[in-house]
């Protein structure tokens, strides 16, 4: 059946199949506003860009003129160093200058300051290093001395050559240690 028979015979004459309703797409169209191979649509965004740039630079610019006039001024900084300006009368220029010199006096007096609070820092660090150095120096010759002392005080009793039971020679280490370290303390303390 060809499709103009089919519109002379009319609704009635489809047939079950036919009359199913198709699937509905589940897609997202995507509205497109623009056609990719137009190539005038980012110039003319680009070119609204630059003019409502533009406008707000003169607005931002005319505000801050506006503002500028009407601020409070404030006197300028004199910088060191800098002519002064030959408008000022006397009074004021040597104000001016004696007022110049004092600050650099005292910048000059902090720099110093500063210096010797240094030099101070570094001669001090040094001096606590050098006293470190010479602690553990001094630590590692007493433990040395005392490794030597107790070689020569200690000397294995006879009985334990020949005997299998270690705890009684273990105990008479034990013993002979604590005489011999408390011997060394005695003497060390004093020098």
């Amino acid at each position: 059946m060809d499709d103009a028979e089919r519109d002379r015979r009319g609704p009635a004459s489809f047939s079950a199949r036919q009359s199913r309703p198709q699937p509905v797409s589940r897609r997202i169209a995507i509205p497109r506003w623009e056609v990719p191979s137009d190539p005038t649509g980012w110039l003319v965004n680009f070119i609204l860009l630059v003019v409502l740039c533009t406008v707000l630079m003169g607005l931002a610019a005319a505000a801050l003129r506006q503002w500028r006039s009407t601020a409070p001024s404030t006197p300028s900084v004199i910088v060191a160093g800098a002519p002064l300006p030959k408008v000022l009368p006397s009074p004021e220029r040597a104000a001016a200058r004696s007022l110049v010199e004092t600050t650099e006096a005292l910048e000059r007096e902090a720099r110093e300051k500063a210096q010797r609070e240094a030099e101070e820092r570094r001669e001090a660090a040094y001096q606590a290093r050098l006293a470190e150095e010479d602690a553990a120096r001094r630590t590692l010759a007493l433990e040395a001395r005392r490794e030597r002392e107790w070689a020569a005080y200690y000397k294995r009793p006879d009985f334990c050559e020949q005997e299998t039971d270690s705890v009684n020679c273990a105990n008479d280490f034990i013993r002979q240690r604590r005489a011999f370290e408390e011997q060394f303390a005695a003497r060390n303390r004093g020098g």
